[in-house]
C-alpha cells in the first residue's frame, strides 16, 4: 500500500485542521513544528497540494542566501511555465525576499487579470524549515511581514504556510515572538509522534501481522516516529528489522543519533550533553544536578537549551508528587534516542556485526530490565491513554511519579527497611490517589508472595513518607494482563490490560 492511502488512517484531527484552513474564505496563516523525521511535510504537501496553486519551497541549511532565493525562482517559474507568456515565464533572479515575494505577488496579479474566474482558486506558498531559510541577515522575516501585512492577507483565497523541524524556534520566532509575524498567525499545528493506536493502524495496514507485544517493542524502540517505523518491513521478524536498520554498516538509524542533532540546533553538543545525563537517570534530574554533572553553566543559556529540547519532545519535565512547581525535574522521553544510547552507541565496537547479534541481546537480563523502565517510559507519554484505562475520562487528576530513597521504618508486612518508587500515580479530585505499578509482560502476569509483598512496601513506604489525606487506590498495569489470585485479592484494585488499547479507537 502506497504512503499516500497509509497517510489517511492517521493524523485525523490535524487534517481536519488543515482542511478547514484551505477551505475558509479568508486569508490564513498556519504554523507547523515537530521533531525531525516527523511527517510535517508530508501531511502538508498531501493535504494542500491538489488544493489549488501550490508553492512550496524547502529551506537548505546552511546554504548561502543566494542558493535558497534561486530555488525559490526556479519554482515559481515551473508553476507559472504555463499560465505566463513566454517572456516572462523565465523568471529573472532574485537578490532579495523582497524581489522573490514581489515577483510571486505580480504572478498572482497576472493570473487574476487574465483568469478572472480563478479569483476564488486557493494559493498556497508553504515555506517549508522555515529556520534554514531565515539565516544571519536573510530577511526572510522582515519580507514574509511585509507581504502579508500589505498584500497577502488582503487576498481571501491566499494561504500561508510556514513549518520547521527546529521547534524551539519556531515558537520563539513565530508563534511567541514578540516581532516579525507576532500575531499573525490564525492556525498552529504542532505535529507528536503517532499515538499507540496510530502506530498499532500504520503497521496493520502495512501488512504487518504482529501480536501487540511485538508492537508495543518496535514502539519502544523507534518511538511512533512515522520514518523510523516506515523502515519496517513486514516480511521479516522484528529483531531481524532492528538488527538490519540499527545495527548493520549502514543501516538507516545507526546514524541517526548525529544527523538528528545536527540538523536541529546550532550547536549540537551541548544537547546531546543533556540527553546524554537523562538517558543515565531513569527518573531525571533536577536544573541544579544537571548543572552539577556537566560543563554547562547557570542562567539562561542551560535554559534555552532546555527549552530547546522540551519543545521538540524528547525531554519532559515534570514535578514529584509533594514537591512545589519550583522543584522541577527533566526526564528523557523520546524512545529511539533512549535505545540508541543504550543499544546502537556501544555496540559499534564491532560486536554487532554477528548476524544474531540483536537477537542474542533480547535474551539477556539487561534487554528485560530495559523494556520494563522502555515501557513505563512509553505509558508516562501515553498518560491520556492510562488515564482512561483506570477510569479517569470524566475526573480531574494531575499525574506524578514519586521515589523516597530515605529509609523507611520497618513494618510489619515488608519486614525490611528501605524507599520506594511509585512508577505512576494520579492524584485525583475524588479524593482518591491512584498508585499505578507497570510490567511489560509477554504472557499475563501471575502474582506471587514476594510479587505481592513488594507490592505491599511500596504502599507501605508512601502512606508512610507521605501520610495521604485521601484514600489510596493500587492500579496494576500490564500489557497482556495479570491473573487474579489469593496474593492479588485485597490488594490489587484495578488490573489494567493495556494490549487492548493498541487497536481501541480514541
Amino acid at each position: 500500500m502506497k504512503n499516500k492511502e497509509i497517510s489517511v488512517l492517521c493524523r485525523e484531527s490535524e487534517k481536519k485542521l488543515l482542511s478547514d484552513f484551505i477551505s475558509e474564505s479568508k486569508p490564513s496563516f498556519l504554523a507547523s513544528y515537530g521533531r525531525r523525521r516527523i511527517g510535517k511535510t508530508f501531511l502538508i504537501r498531501e493535504s494542500c497540494q491538489s488544493a489549488g496553486y501550490y508553492l512550496e519551497i524547502t529551506g537548505i541549511r546552511g546554504a548561502a542566501l543566494s542558493v535558497q532565493l534561486h530555488q525559490f525562482d526556479l519554482k515559481l517559474a515551473e508553476l507559472f511555465s504555463e499560465l505566463l507568456p513566454t517572456e516572462t515565464s523565465g523568471l529573472s533572479r532574485s537578490n532579495t525576499w523582497l524581489e522573490a515575494f514581489q515577483t510571486l505577488t505580480d504572478c498572482i496579479k497576472k493570473i487574476q487579470v487574465q483568469n478572472k474566474f480563478l479569483k476564488k482558486t486557493r494559493f498556497i506558498l508553504f515555506l517549508d524549515e522555515l529556520p534554514w531559510l531565515a539565516g544571519a541577515k536573510s530577511g526572510v522575516m522582515e519580507a514574509i511581514e511585509y507581504y502579508w501585512n500589505n498584500q497577502w492577507s488582503t487576498w481571501n483565497y491566499f494561504k500561508l504556510i510556514v513549518c520547521g523541524s527546529a521547534a524551539s524556534w519556531m515558537l520563539e520566532k513565530i508563534i511567541e515572538g514578540k516581532g516579525g509575524v507576532h500575531n499573525r498567525i490564525t492556525h498552529r499545528m504542532p505535529l507528536a509522534p503517532f499515538t499507540w493506536h496510530e502506530t498499532a493502524e500504520f503497521l496493520k495496514t502495512r501488512g504487518f501481522k504482529w501480536t501487540a507485544h511485538q508492537i508495543m517493542t518496535a514502539y519502544l524502540i523507534l518511538g511512533g516516529v512515522p520514518f523510523y517505523l516506515d523502515q519496517l518491513k513486514p516480511s521479516v521478524s522484528l529483531n531481524q528489522n532492528i538488527h538490519q536498520i540499527c545495527f548493520t554498516e549502514g543501516g538507516v538509524l545507526q546514524d541517526e543519533f548525529d544527523r538528528l542533532f545536527g540538523a536541529l540546533f546550532d550547536d549540537p553538543k551541548d544537547y546531546e550533553q543533556i540527553v546524554r545525563l537523562l538517558a543515565k537517570h531513569r527518573y531525571g534530574l533536577s536544573r541544579e544536578e544537571l548543572i552539577q554533572n556537566s560543563t554547562l553553566s547557570s542562567g539562561g543559556h542551560l535554559d534555552s537549551r532546555l527549552k530547546a529540547l522540551e519543545a521538540s519532545g524528547f525531554i519532559g519535565r515534570y514535578v514529584p508528587y509533594g514537591k512545589n512547581k519550583r522543584q522541577v525535574f527533566f526526564r528523557l522521553l523520546d524512545e529511539f534516542l533512549l535505545f540508541h544510547l543504550k543499544w546502537i552507541e556501544p555496540a559499534r565496537t564491532g560486536h554487532a556485526k554477528q548476524k544474531n547479534y540483536w537477537q542474542l541481546q533480547t535474551k539477556t537480563p539487561s534487554y528485560l530490565a530495559w523494556s520494563g523502565y522502555a515501557f513505563e517510559g512509553a505509558c508516562i507519554q501515553n498518560i491520556d491513554v492510562i488515564a482512561e484505562a483506570i477510569g479517569l475520562a470524566n475526573i480531574g487528576y494531575l499525574a506524578h511519579s514519586w521515589r523516597n530513597l530515605k529509609i523507611i521504618k520497618k513494618t510489619e508486612i515488608s519486614g525490611v527497611q528501605s524507599g520506594a518508587q511509585i512508577d505512576l500515580l494520579f492524584d485525583r479530585d475524588d479524593g482518591v490517589i491512584s498508585l499505578c505499578e507497570i510490567k511489560f509482560n509477554l504472557k499475563p502476569l501471575v502474582i506471587n508472595k514476594s510479587l505481592a509483598q513488594e507490592f505491599k512496601r511500596k504502599i507501605e513506604c508512601f502512606e508512610s513518607a507521605v501520610q495521604p489525606s485521601k484514600s489510596i487506590n493500587f492500579a496494576l498495569i500490564t500489557l497482556a494482563g495479570a491473573k487474579e489470585n489469593i496474593w492479588s485479592e485485597g490488594l490489587v484494585d484495578q488490573m489494567v490490560q493495556l494490549d487492548a488499547c493498541l487497536y481501541k479507537t480514541p
